[in-house]
């Protein structure tokens, strides 16, 4: 999927959405969390892996 057409799905910024997709980031809004889940039809626990550093 590409950025742009998550952008027209949730409203997200693209600086944001590229961030997260690149894995750039260190903090996520609650806001932002509900959002994709929304998009994407899935839970947190779907979006996101847990690693042990």
């Amino acid at each position: 999927m590409k950025i742009a057409t998550l952008y027209k799905w949730t409203g997200i910024s693209r600086s944001t959405l590229t961030q997260l997709y690149y894995d750039k980031t260190t903090m996520i809004k609650l806001d932002t969390i509900d959002k994709l889940c929304s998009a994407l039809d899935i839970t947190p626990g779907e979006l996101f892996e847990y690693r042990k550093e």
